[in-house]
């Protein structure tokens, strides 16, 4: 009999279970955060640890009711509801990234816009199809530096950092991309790759430096700040129609940049022009990506940025030390369009000025390990700002390597290069010469690159016995690049490189 009144009551406790499920709709999976009452909640008294489980809404009420929205905490072993408008008497105590992140979007109210507007599928779909063709349009224009050891470096350092849970379910992992841009540039794309430019990992100078531009960037993609500014951002154009201008457009800077790459074209480097980065990397495609955050936005990534490199034991003074180098880099190229109002970064001196009353900026000092990962990207980076003739920048650069004595032989051309491009006097073409010595000496097999440099030289400095010798060097060394395999692209050039030295050499008999 006391087994069949145990059955019953079994039975009953589950009916009444399910019974009490139908009128609850869950608005968040299982999270699971710890955190401890700061206010009394009814009878849960303040410092009282708590956990919370996850967000409902009770359906026996109406929307209008506190109680129609409820966090489910765990106290004391028992199931509390507490309504969404007494959130800010809880303070969470986050164990791991994931849970700081979970504890980020609940503190932004993100449960109550999602209940509001939905997850927004339809839309989200659409802003990663966009984000797709975007990425295609890099692609094509050859804007997306290619280095796995590179890449998987930047991976790393986002991997420790980026949520693997929300409260709104989200699908696929991030990853990387390094788009060649001289501008300091860190995006999140709706596709959720996180692309960063060759300028912004040029232009810092420590690991914590990128991972506060990371964590920065990681906060606006946790925020959803994207889909928000869209949901802004009403007038948007036809997508085909959009996307169909903006290559017609790369398309004619990609085919200018072809006609005029041969004169300072390096075998098998493939660099991009100023005027494709202008085409490609812009304020109207970051506002129809939903990229362009609004200053309130903005100022809630730095402050949970901030959070997170403290919670990670981190300076947070790193991060306002890469973002003062940003605004310095844009003011020393004086581009005041990215810094005024509708600009990418036109709160930006603004911030910087809030940031530091609390986090005084520090001299960050060397870090070996980051200068010596990014050294090929500067070396490449130097080499495509010469190639742009931005020769200020292009020296900045293989300096940057040569006064970390991380430089390459490539770094030394490129100084040499812009040297020349710049002056011709006997003190500038000395230092071109000493430039191109620390070359030879670093290069570890001959360099057609060097060996024209010497040309141009020693016909400056009216040499001409020395040039007949050096250009017969360089002929060799081209009949030598055609003899192993090569690119179409390689194949050309070659061709213009031996019609160049075989006319010089004619003109130098004569002489």
């Amino acid at each position: 009999m006391k087994q069949l009144v145990l059955i019953l009551f079994f039975l009953c406790t589950i009916c009444t279970e399910l019974s009490a499920q139908k009128n609850i709709t869950s608005l968040s999976p299982t999270i699971n955060i710890k955190g401890v009452v700061k206010e009394d909640i009814r009878e849960i008294k303040a410092g009282t640890p708590f956990t919370l489980q996850r967000f409902v809404k009770l359906t026996q009420y109406q929307p209008s009711d506190p109680n129609y929205r409820q966090a489910v905490l765990i106290v004391n072993g028992q199931q509390q509801g507490v309504g969404l408008n007494d959130m800010y008497k809880l303070e969470f105590t986050p164990t791991d990234p994931n849970t700081f992140w979970l504890a980020a979007q609940i503190n932004s109210r993100l449960v109550q816009y999602y209940e509001t507007k939905g997850l927004q599928e339809t839309m989200r779909k659409e802003m990663e199809n966009e984000a797709n063709t975007y990425l295609d349009e890099l692609e094509k224009a050859g804007m997306i530096y290619e280095d796995a050891a590179m890449e998987d470096y930047v991976h790393c350092i986002m991997l420790s950092m980026i949520p693997k849970e929300f409260i709104a379910e989200r699908y696929g992992m991030p990853y990387i991309r390094i788009l060649k841009s001289p501008n300091p540039d860190i995006l999140m794309l709706s596709n959720n790759c996180m692309l960063v430019s060759s300028g912004l990992l040029t232009l810092l100078d420590t690991e914590d430096e990128l991972f506060g531009m990371l964590a920065r960037e990681t906060a606006h993609y946790v925020l959803d700040h994207a889909v928000i500014t869209v949901n802004k951002n009403i007038n948007r154009a036809n997508r085909t129609a959009f996307w169909g201008g903006v290559a017609d457009v790369a398309g004619l800077a990609i085919e200018a940049a072809l006609y005029n790459k041969y004169e300072n074209y390096v075998p098998g480097a493939i660099f991009t022009t100023n005027a494709i980065v202008q085409t490609l990397v812009n304020y109207d495609i970051y506002n129809r990506m939903g990229l362009d955050y609004s200053k309130q936005q903005e100022k809630e990534a730095d402050d949970v940025a901030v959070q997170f490199m403290q919670f990670m034991k981190k300076d947070p003074s790193a991060l306002i030390s890469a973002q003062n180098k940003i605004l310095q880099y844009y003011l020393e190229i004086k581009d005041k369009s990215v810094l005024e109002k509708y600009g990418i970064y036109s709160s930006l001196e603004e911030r910087l000025t809030r940031l530091q009353k609390k986090y005084p900026l520090k001299e960050t000092g060397k870090d070996p390990i980051y200068l010596k990962r990014t050294s090929g990207l500067i070396s490449f980076s130097a080499a495509m700002m010469e190639y742009n003739r931005d020769y200020i920048q292009a020296m900045k650069l293989a300096q940057k390597n040569i006064n970390n004595k991380m430089a390459s032989s490539d770094d030394y051309v490129v100084m040499a290069k812009c040297i020349m491009k710049q002056d011709n006097s006997a003190e500038s073409n000395l230092k071109s010469w000493e430039m191109l010595k620390k070359a030879e000496s670093l290069s570890e097999f001959s360099n057609v690159n060097i060996s024209k440099q010497k040309i141009l030289l020693l016909l400056r400095d009216n040499k001409q016995k020395d040039a007949v010798a050096e250009v017969n060097q360089y002929i060799q060394m081209l009949n030598d690049i055609k003899q192993t395999p090569h690119s179409e692209t390689d194949e050309l050039w070659l061709a213009k490189e031996y019609h160049w030295a075989t006319t010089l050499m004619k003109q130098l008999y004569i002489l």
